[in-house]
């Protein structure tokens, strides 16, 4: 943006209104800010005040429509005592028979009872009839049971005539044990007098609480919040999670009360009869019901005190998260109006300082059936040969694993599916023409799962006839062998990368031969040269009694020999194949590093002590690297000083490793072209070859340096410890 040449900002806009610019359009953004914080914090308060109201307007509908259900029941309950009161007025009109009959047409008649029993006073059923799930009974004389010592029957047995006992909300309860699954009732009880006003006995009403629980549930159908229904006690009669229910009626369920999971909630909602409160990021809101109040009004029916004054709670949870959500949307759309309107502010700036229309570019990113067959290891289907298409009627459990999809998206389609859009494989074909010909075939093919990831599938499949011979079906096994497939695979790409390291290696044979070849000849050969030479001139200077050239060529020739000896010195080096025998890693590489020194180049060694321990085939690699890596310094890089190191290291990808680094400060040489460097590739495939990452670094008159990190096995990371060695 800077043009230094210039002193402007920009090309079209001096310094000076350039800050001028920047205030204006640091105010213009903080008002815009300020004012779509305001503007998103009264849409916040609109919507939050709209949720609390039909929320709390839930809560109410939900106590209504749970008031008219129990009143409807408090009537029937009036209606049928009545009706067993004209009976008993009439003992010889009236039969038990008769008497079972007018409940059963009752109770066949209506869905909201489960059981209507006529009790006696010693609490033996007279009569019952049951609901059983919409095909009403009658129940059989031997089958009736005592129900004297049920609280219901000693709770109402006693009362006087019109009063009505209404229990709290329960768990049904048959021959002494809770009835699963798990039927919630109340039970409605009046006192049966005859018209002498004698008592008779107790008729009972088993309302079906499911039934109004089911109405209840359905009027926050088009609500985020969770619907909830206490008894005063803090215990559920409804919760979204059924585990929390009924913890009043059985024992291992006691702890499931709201007092005692959110003792301050409880507390909030207990101490007033309607109200609304944030608590853990939730909207409580609550209103209290008195389910028998309403029935007061009821002529003929009067409620015991103890009865009249019971409490529900009814409460709806509303995460503030969604509202949140909700207003995500809201906020986008205000801070894209923001940003619209500050590039507009914008603009309008850079015309008015300047007078000149600017362009402003915006770049936008947009960054995605039976036992057997279930438990079989493999997928198993089941296809309707009589049927269009062969769709898929039946699969196992290990299938829809296989698949990844559910089982309502398999049944009924076609196994093709599975192949996706990869139609065209020749198994297909195959096993088309088997299908075809209603044989058995088995191919191998690759499917995709639901995810759109490819396995390699084994299929079997095989024709299924009735007893007539008539093919009615075929059955499909198909099993996973991607695993066999990929090691296949593996296995091939092995044998083609043992064919390359061999190639490779044999290049590398003849690379070191030929270099051996041309060190004798140029060093070796040439140096024997000129010892020749020199010999023959001494030889002449002596005949000639000239005693100083005779001198200064046997000088020449000591020199020339110990250039020899050095050069000869320095192929022995490179023609050493192994390590020293008997020796740990740190001893051979000092003994490797002294060798190769020398007056003019320094060969420093620095070791972690622990790594001396390591195994011995890795040793080996390691000592060729350094010593291929020294004879490419002495015979090329000119360097005055080497510095050799290994030291363990931790690496997210490697684990414990080892890290190997040879640096000189010789000339360096391209890094890009390494044509001829033989000796490079030998070190990288040594390295490589033990799972360990190249490194290589130089630049021209600039040293060079070479190594790798190598992974070791079987051990923990060592206590670091260097020791170095150095020319003295």
């Amino acid at each position: 943006m800077i043009d230094a040449s210039s002193g402007r900002i920009w090309p079209y806009l001096p310094g000076r209104w350039f800050l001028l610019l920047l205030l204006s359009l640091t105010l213009a953004a903080v008002m815009i800010a300020v004012v779509a914080r305001v503007y998103y914090q009264l849409c916040w308060d609109d919507a939050w005040d709209q949720v609390r109201v039909e929320e709390a307007h839930h809560v109410q509908l939900q106590r209504e429509a749970l008031t008219d259900d129990l009143r409807h029941v408090a009537y029937t309950l009036a209606f049928l005592n009545d009706q067993v009161g004209s009976h008993l007025a009439s003992k010889s009109r009236m039969t038990v028979g008769f008497f079972k009959q007018d409940l059963f047409s009752f109770i066949n008649s209506s869905d909201l009872y489960d059981q209507i029993r006529l009790i006696d006073l010693s609490g033996m059923e007279v009569a019952r009839v049951d609901y059983n799930d919409g095909e009403p009974v009658v129940t059989p004389k031997e089958q009736l049971q005592f129900k004297g010592e049920r609280y219901y029957f000693k709770q109402s047995v006693g009362l006087k005539r019109g009063e009505i006992y209404i229990s709290p909300m329960d768990l049904n309860v048959e021959h002494g044990q809770v009835e699963r699954p798990f039927k919630p009732v109340m039970h409605f009880a009046m006192p049966v007098f005859d018209r002498a006003g004698v008592r008779q006995g107790v008729l009972v009403l088993n309302f079906r609480a499911d039934s109004m629980l089911s109405d209840y549930r359905h009027t926050f159908v088009h609500t985020a919040a969770t619907s909830q229904l206490l008894n005063a006690d803090g215990y559920w009669l409804y919760h979204p999670d059924s585990a929390f229910v009924w913890g009043h009626a059985l024992p291992e369920r006691a702890a499931k009360n709201w007092g005692k999971i959110a003792p301050e909630q409880w507390r909030r909602i207990r101490a007033a009869r309607t109200g609304q409160f944030v608590d853990g990021g939730r909207l409580i809101s609550f209103v209290t019901m008195e389910p028998l109040a309403s029935m007061m009004r009821i002529r003929g029916v009067r409620l015991p005190a103890s009865v009249a004054q019971t409490e529900w709670k009814v409460v709806s949870s509303y995460p503030v998260a969604v509202l949140t959500e909700r207003m995500r949307g809201q906020l986008v759309q205000i801070v894209v109006t923001g940003l619209l309107l500050f590039a507009l502010i914008f603009m309008l700036l850079v015309v008015i300082f300047r007078n000149r229309e600017q362009e402003l570019r915006y770049q936008q990113a947009l960054h995605v059936r039976t036992r057997a067959m279930d438990e079989a290891p493999g997928g198993i289907v089941l296809c309707d040969a009589r049927q269009e298409d062969l769709p898929i009627i039946y699969c196992n459990d290990a299938f829809v694993r296989l698949s990844g999809y559910p089982r309502e998206e398999i049944l009924h389609r076609n196994c093709r599916f599975m192949q996706g859009n990869d139609t065209g494989q020749p198994a297909v074909a195959s096993m088309r023409e088997a299908i075809a010909a209603a044989e058995s075939c088995m191919v191998l093919l690759r499917n995709y799962r639901a995810d759109g990831s490819m396995f390699w599938a084994e299929v079997s499949i095989a024709p299924v006839h009735d007893d007539c011979g008539q093919l009615t079906h075929f059955i499909g096994y198909q099993q996973d062998v991607s695993e066999c497939e990929l090691a296949a695979e593996q296995q091939r790409q092995l044998l083609m990368d043992v064919r390359q390291l061999a190639q490779s290696l044999m290049a590398a044979n003849d690379v070191e031969r030929q270099a051996m070849a041309r060190s004798l000849h140029d060093d070796i050969g040439q140096l024997t040269t000129v010892l020749m030479q020199h010999a023959e001139l001494a030889g002449i200077a002596c005949r000639n009694g000239d005693a100083d050239k005779t001198g200064e060529a046997i000088a020449e020739i000591a020199v020339t020999l110990k250039m020899l000896m050095q050069s000869v010195r320095t192929s022995l080096h490179a023609l050493r194949e192994g390590a020293p025998g008997g020796l740990k890693l740190g001893e051979q590489l000092e003994q490797l590093c002294a060798g190769w020194r020398r007056p003019g180049l320094v060969i420093d060694l620095l070791i972690d002590t622990e790594l001396n321990d390591i195994e011995s085939a890795e040793a080996s690699h390691i000592y060729h690297v350094v010593q291929e890596a020294l004879n490419n310094v002495v015979r090329h890089a000119g360097a005055s000083r080497v510095c050799v190191s290994l030291r363990s290291v931790v690496t997210a990808e490697q684990g414990l490793a080892l890290e190997l680094r040879v640096k000189d400060d010789g000339c360096g040489f391209d890094t890009v072209d390494k044509r001829g460097f033989m000796g490079l590739v030998i070190m990288r495939e040594r390295i490589e070859a033990m799972g360990g990452v190249w490194l290589l670094e130089s630049k021209a008159q600039c040293g060079t340096m070479i190594g790798g990190t190598i992974p070791l096995h079987g051990g923990t990371h060592p206590v670091t410890g260097q020791h170095k060695k150095e020319n003295p």
